[in-house]
């Protein structure tokens, strides 16, 4: 089994042009005992349960604290390691025998030194390992015009975080490198903003980092710019050595996490959804949860913040509501619809503040207007679940829906009634996620059960070039580039192909193999089937730091907002 979970982006110029290699010092050492132990912790309350004939998933339902409890070692009696010793005669393993003599030296009159190694002439030394270094150096650089592709990834079981980089002019994508993660991931969201020193960790190491949520009640956040790295930067959760409860609470999540989302104006703002019916907002400053709120009934699957005013927030959940919350006013939520089925996602319109979109599980595209209680208009965009959908940050009107009938489907709302450009399947199985790469361009990004990443510039598809021809960014595009050439490929290279519906070419990349990159600048001679593809945005530039954090009510009031929008969903509806 492989499969694609979660898509995410690193706006162009945030990544570091060459990232470090992880290094085990002394103090990050004692930083992973204490990442650890709030593992170490839980599984210590959970085996005392299951000896004392209880379930650890539901013995604290009551509210009850567990208290964490020290492991008893388990040692044999003085007896049977005495045994032992006189079986294998281990009292005298380390002596040597009678009339033995050895010594490393024993031959050195056969040795010949030379004081400088290279006046040896057996030894034929260069500089191969230096040139080999600068090449690993050069293989690694990050160039501030590469769009970078966050992936999560989980094949045979194994679970991992794949960053790619996408080179637009040579039309070319390559895994970069990739992060080995703990448990199942289930969203992504990119931070501009160092998390809070937590066990031992500063908040000096870059502004690169990817906050993941997984079947786990924690968050994990991890540096972006650090390679080979064993554990996150911040956990986000129940401190170690402190008592954890079961039973969902004000401070950390019980149940997995379904939503990510950080604040585009407030970076250092943090919400999160989960499975235990809540949602969570984190102050990455200090590490800790700032408020949390109870207004869903069911699973909350999915959050995001709106990208015009700063402290509105949607979420959406399995007790088939979407719900816009101020984070100020924590006891009422400003607004709420029913839309009939469970929410798989949300995502605010970039050039309208009041516009917010939701899909749901019988595969329907809603539009409400936050001013009104009823929906602007809803299309059943899909025959099953639409899990995963996007909007275009560049061109006003465009959405890409992908569902897990397998079809990624373009639509054009700049009527009062939606409209389908076109319907593809790209070969990526059911659809998990979607999202436009941030900026001007029209490229589509989208992975699903079959484990496959394409990127598709929807501009190349006639029927988007002529519902949105008066669009400035196509016209800009077409006028410098002109039509590009589709590819399709595997894992970490593609090979090339032409796509030609109405005389034009409409251009996909893939990445599938592992078997390293390879490209094809020429014509390809191997023809495909036009696609399109269906992207989950993830519109997210630089945004000015704000301060550091204040009291709850302070955290959000005093906040420096300004920015732009991103969003998260949920790739998986139960847990199991």
């Amino acid at each position: 089994m492989s499969l694609i979970s979660a898509i995410s982006f690193v706006p162009q110029g945030h990544a570091a042009e060459f990232p470090t290699k992880y290094k085990l010092t002394e103090d990050e050492f004692e930083r992973i005992q204490g990442l650890s132990a709030l593992h170490l912790s839980s599984a210590r309350s959970d085996l005392a349960i299951a000896k004392k004939g209880g379930n650890a998933e539901t013995a604290n339902d009551d509210g009850d604290d567990i208290e964490d409890e020290e492991a008893v070692p388990i040692s044999a009696t003085t007896q049977e390691i005495e045994d032992e010793l006189a079986e294998y005669n281990l009292e005298d393993y380390d002596n040597d025998e009678e009339g033995e003599q050895m010594g490393i030296f024993n031959n050195i009159k056969g040795l010949a030194f030379h004081s400088r190694g290279e006046a040896d002439p057996y030894i034929t030394l260069d500089n191969t390992a230096d040139d080999s270094d600068e090449e690993e150096r050069e293989e690694l650089q990050i160039l501030p015009t590469d769009n970078i592709i966050l992936a999560a990834k989980t094949e045979d079981d194994v679970s991992h975080l794949e960053v790619y980089i996408y080179e637009e002019d040579s039309a070319n994508l390559y895994v970069h490198h990739d992060i080995l993660l703990p448990s199942f991931p289930l969203c992504l969201e990119w931070i501009n903003y160092n998390p809070a020193a937590q066990a031992g960790a500063t908040s000096s190491s870059g502004v690169n980092n990817v906050a993941i949520g997984t079947f786990e009640p924690d968050i994990e956040i991890w540096d972006l710019d650090t390679l080979d790295a064993l554990y996150p930067t911040t956990i986000l959760g129940a401190k170690a050595g402190t008592k954890r409860r079961k039973k969902k609470n004000d401070k950390y999540h019980t149940d997995a996490v379904l939503g990510l989302s950080a604040n585009p104006n407030a970076k250092n703002l943090l919400a999160s959804a989960s499975a235990d019916e809540t949602i969570k907002l984190w102050d990455l400053t200090t590490g800790t949860c700032a408020k949390s709120y109870s207004f869903h009934s069911d699973k909350v699957s999915a959050v995001q913040w709106s990208p015009k005013v700063a402290t509105l927030v949607a979420t959406g959940g399995y007790d088939k509501r979407t719900i816009i919350s101020d984070a100020r006013i924590p006891d009422k939520p400003a607004q709420s619809y029913a839309v009939g089925s469970d929410v798989e996602n949300l995502a605010w319109d970039p050039f309208s503040e009041n516009i917010i979109y939701t899909s749901t599980d019988d595969g329907i595209l809603f539009a409400h207007d936050i001013r009104n209680t009823k929906a602007l208009w809803r299309i059943q965009a899909h025959d099953s679940t639409l899990s995963a959908f996007s909007v275009s940050p560049s061109a006003p009107g465009l959405i890409a829906t992908g569902g897990q009938d397998k079809q990624i489907k373009l639509w054009s709302t700049i009527t009062a009634s939606p409209t389908m450009l076109t319907s593809r399947d790209f070969d990526i199985g059911k659809v998990f996620s979607l999202g436009f790469l941030p900026g001007q361009g029209m490229q589509l990004v989208a992975g699903g059960s079959n484990g496959i990443v394409r990127v598709w510039d929807t501009m190349t598809n006639p029927g988007v070039r002529k519902a949105f021809k008066s669009n400035s960014a196509i016209a800009k595009r077409q006028k410098k580039q002109g039509v590009q050439n589709v590819q399709t490929g595997e894992k970490s290279m593609a090979s090339v192909g032409d796509v030609e519906e109405a005389d034009v070419e409409d251009k996909v990349i893939g990445v599938e193999d592992k078997d390293g990159p390879e490209s094809d600048e020429s014509e390809s001679e191997e023809e495909a089937e036009d696609e399109s593809l269906g992207v989950e945005a993830m519109d997210l530039e630089d945004l000015n730091s704000s301060g550091s954090s204040a009291d709850e009510d302070e955290l959000i009031d005093n906040a420096d907002f300004e920015g732009d929008d991103g969003w998260v969903k949920e790739q998986e509806k139960s847990r199991g």
